[in-house]
């Protein structure tokens, strides 16, 4: 399954909240699985970002990045969002193996709309 880089890091806060409802043994180690997954690619989305804003960032006399309001200060601010914007639109596959959660296997759980919404790559409904 192929999914937008995007999609997944938009999805982060909303897994979290998922994973701390008390599902059953196969809903879990689902949503255990995703949240590996998650993880694995929010550090890379992490690096990457670092390593974006490094090189767009203005540098100050002694090579540092300037940082104003506690932001990194780019040199071209529409070039550094096009470049961020073409990483987060890349599509990446989902792990092998990976495995939806039908809404038959949530049973009687109570989940809220927005979360079916914005996890919809793992909650099949």
């Amino acid at each position: 399954m192929q999914i937008k880089r995007r999609k997944i890091i938009d999805s982060v806060p909303a897994l979290q909240q998922f994973v701390n409802y008390k599902l059953r043994a196969i809903p879990s180690s689902r949503a255990a699985n995703a949240l590996k997954f998650l993880n694995v690619e929010l550090e890379m989305f992490q690096a990457e970002r670092k390593k974006l804003q490094d090189r767009h960032a203005t540098k100050n006399e002694k090579g540092e990045n300037v940082i104003k309001d506690g932001n990194i200060v780019p040199v071209d601010l529409v070039a550094f969002e096009k470049e961020f914007n073409e990483y987060m639109d890349e599509v990446i596959e989902l792990p092998t193996g990976f495995k939806t959660i039908s809404l038959e296997q949530l049973g009687d759980v109570m989940v809220e709309p927005i979360l079916i919404h914005v996890l919809d790559w793992l909650i099949d409904g």
